[in-house]
């Protein structure tokens, strides 16, 4: 998810998620 170029926006939301 973190190298998801195409959604960074995302990937930011599940590294929150995760904590």
């Amino acid at each position: 998810m973190a190298a998801s170029p195409a959604m960074p926006s995302a990937a930011a939301r599940g590294s929150v998620l995760l904590g």
